[in-house]
């Protein structure tokens, strides 16, 4: 999987521990991802467990050392002091995927919690639950308290410890669950939001997923779902700006009760109440920009929607577009670099890890003093630049919504410029910077 230019020579052992360049054929699974520093990256996959990178991630290597070698890294989560890291692990990979959501093809698996101090070069037993693992979370005001996803039919469910993940107990079960959770998290205020997936008995799907909450540090569970998450939900992304608005993904099951309720919920009173703002078939999860509520990115799963883009969440009505930049049918996750919040990465099910940057996506600059006008817009494949400042020679740019450049030329100080719009249907940026310094970006939609 590595680019011709990176094999090494024929005829001679292989040594261990390089780090090599991605050719893009990465036939596997990518959960998560964790920035130690702008270059220090550590990344979860299936089947080959992970990877670790120290130029930001250009090239990748297996030269780390986990205590026992694992299938799948689900999760990487930091503490809330110091710099050490936690990795959930399990020997079961794509977890309510889609067959992976049956008690007899979970319950054998195995897993456990392991950290470290250097960004991921050697790893140390946390603990060890003989039980599939699929996400951890730390109490913000309580830095010793964690929180832990286990999955299996009889001990399942959400696990405590108070000694830094040393030791651990099993919480109640909160209601209708049986054993299946996927997510959890730590509100600022200490609330436990939990989320609980797909379980299918071999004849139908049970009413067992859905989001709940603890306030009493898991003592006992309010139940916060919508009927429509009863069945497959996946994710629940939290506003940072006000945790009392909550996104939920959720995917069409199949079988009895079967009503395809896959889509996008919100919530603005923490669960109390439920809206169902797009009615895609599957979705896997929901990220929001870092800096901008408006701003959020959907995987989609088997609807042929893709990777999804909004610019206006918060209204009433928001709008969906595939980015069709994003060349694979099954994303699993947006992540923004913590250190550049205009570099995304897309972790997917099946396509491994792909990079896209967007300096240019969320701003249109409506007054810059350039007499410039684009049209038609919408656009069947061209459209015209028309200056008013035909003297000035300018550069025009076209960006897709990945922030990839599509086209770059001279518009040689002509009035009017046709300008042919390559690529797929969806949503572009052009870029007109003149001569003199001053600017113009254009969102330009292509039929």
């Amino acid at each position: 999987y590595t680019k011709p230019t990176e094999l090494n020579p024929s005829g001679s052992n292989t040594p261990d521990g390089l780090a090599y360049e991605s050719n893009g054929l990465e036939i596997t699974t990518c959960w998560d991802m964790h920035w130690a520093s702008p270059t220090d990256l550590f990344i979860g996959y299936s089947d080959v467990q992970g990877y670790i990178s120290d130029d930001g991630g250009d090239t990748w290597s297996s030269d780390y050392s986990y205590p026992t070698r694992y299938n799948t890294t689900y999760t990487i989560i930091p503490a809330e002091t110091g710099n050490k890291i936690y990795a959930c692990v399990s020997d079961k990979h794509d977890m309510y995927g889609s067959t992976y959501i049956k008690d007899n093809v979970i319950d054998n698996g195995t897993g456990e919690i392991f950290e470290s101090s250097d960004s991921g070069s050697t790893w140390a037993v946390t603990h060890d639950f003989q039980r599939v693992v699929m996400d951890l979370a730390i109490d913000p005001n309580r830095p010793e308290r964690f929180y832990a996803c286990i999955a299996h039919s009889i001990d399942g469910g959400i696990y405590h410890s108070s000694d830094y993940g040393v030791t651990w107990a099993k919480l109640s079960d909160p209601p209708r669950t049986e054993g299946h959770p996927i997510e959890v998290q730590v509100l600022g205020d200490s609330t436990i939001v939990a989320v609980f997936s797909a379980r299918h008995d071999n004849t139908q799907f049970t009413a067992s997923s859905g989001i709940f909450i603890s306030q009493d540090n898991g003592q006992t569970w309010t139940d916060r779902s919508d009927p429509g998450m009863h069945y497959w939900t996946m994710d629940v992304e939290i506003s940072g700006s006000n945790d009392s608005i909550w996104y939920a993904s959720v995917r069409s099951h199949w079988g009895l009760n079967n009503l395809e309720q896959g889509g996008i919920y919100k919530t603005t009173d923490r669960g109390q109440n439920w809206v169902r703002i797009k009615d895609f078939y599957r979705v896997w999860s929901m990220t929001l920009h870092p800096s901008d509520p408006d701003i959020a990115y959907i995987c989609t799963h088997d609807g042929g929607e893709g990777l999804q883009y909004t610019n206006n969440l918060s209204s009433t009505n928001p709008t969906f577009s595939m980015v069709n930049s994003y060349h694979f049918a099954n994303p699993n996750r947006v992540i923004f670099n913590p250190f550049d919040e205009n570099e995304l990465w897309v972790t997917s099910f099946g396509n491994g890890l792909k990079k896209g940057t967007t300096n240019l996506l969320y701003t249109e600059e409506v007054n810059s003093g350039i007499d410039i006008k684009v049209y038609p817009n919408p656009s069947k494949g061209y459209i015209t630049l028309e200056s008013g400042q035909a003297e000035e020679e300018s550069e025009v740019t076209l960006i897709n919504q990945l922030g990839q450049v599509i086209s770059k030329h001279k518009t040689e100080g002509k009035k009017k410029q046709r300008i042919k719009l390559n690529g797929c249907s969806g949503i572009y940026y052009l870029r007109v910077v003149m001569t003199g310094g001053a600017s113009k970006t254009f969102k330009i939609i292509k039929e």
